[in-house]
């Protein structure tokens, strides 16, 4: 898709920026077995708490439903001001940006909590992913005039003689890419956080996970630079000159 990593903006419309890699289960996870990897990213990530993660699971049969409920560990780094944190549980580790600047400083605790992870536990992995999520607010004008903001072709679902605007509770829709190494979801549209009233602020979602299942580990770094890459290249074609300019503003 090109080459766009090394565009930056001033401002950006990021609410969330994260990596996830999900394993197969390592019941030796503790607060103990961490306590290594806290001393490490304490520097950048001073707090720490866990918190209870319940998961069901639920089998459909004919005659009877059946339901498993799961309850294990989540331990929780973060900094004081909770703009960034790192999450481990025995099947998964995540690392969260709410307040992102560059990839250059998420790639970098992205790495750290991998590296000590697998040096660690070696665990067996199943999945990957990169998701960024940019929440478009922009404060004048129409809800759903983004044509100076968005490209016209992500636009098609808010014209047309069947829209009746003063109905509309949400917008969505979903391109699904298959690349050789990986698949990208890509969400966009009108969301509207106040759903299910009808739509009345100018917002306008771009959502793009890009993920991969049984991922070699060597592959893992070079795997969320390649999904940073792609994700940056469809942002960069989604918008136009108008935003950049919002986004370079002080």
């Amino acid at each position: 898709m090109g080459n766009f990593d090394s565009i930056y903006y001033k401002n950006n419309f990021l609410t969330n920026v994260i990596f996830r890699l999900d394993f197969a289960p390592i019941l030796k996870i503790s607060t103990e077995s961490l306590a290594e990897f806290q001393e490490i990213i304490r520097p950048e990530l001073p707090e720490f708490e866990t918190n209870d993660l319940i998961t069901v699971k639920a089998e459909i049969k004919s005659n009877k439903d059946s339901f498993e409920r799961d309850i294990s560990k989540l331990f929780i780094f973060k900094d004081p001001k909770g703009s960034k944190k790192i999450e481990i549980s025995n099947k998964h580790l995540a690392v969260v940006f709410n307040k992102y600047s560059n990839f250059e400083d998420f790639q970098k605790n992205l790495e750290v909590a991998f590296d000590k992870l697998n040096s660690e536990f070696a665990p067996l992995i199943r999945r990957i992913g990169l998701r960024f999520i940019n929440n478009i607010k922009i404060n004048k004008g129409s809800p759903f005039d983004w044509k100076d903001y968005i490209t016209e072709s992500l636009l098609a679902n808010l014209n047309g003689e069947i829209i009746e605007e003063e109905k509309l509770s949400r917008i969505i829709t979903q391109l699904i890419y298959k690349e050789d190494e990986f698949n990208m979801n890509f969400n966009y549209g009108i969301f509207n956080v106040e759903y299910p009233a009808k739509i009345s602020r100018k917002e306008f979602l771009l959502d793009y996970d890009c993920y991969t299942e049984d991922p070699n580990p060597n592959d893992i770094k070079r795997l969320a630079s390649v999904f940073h890459g792609e994700i940056q290249s469809l942002f960069e074609k989604s918008i136009k000159e108008k935003l950049r300019e919002v986004m370079n503003e002080r």
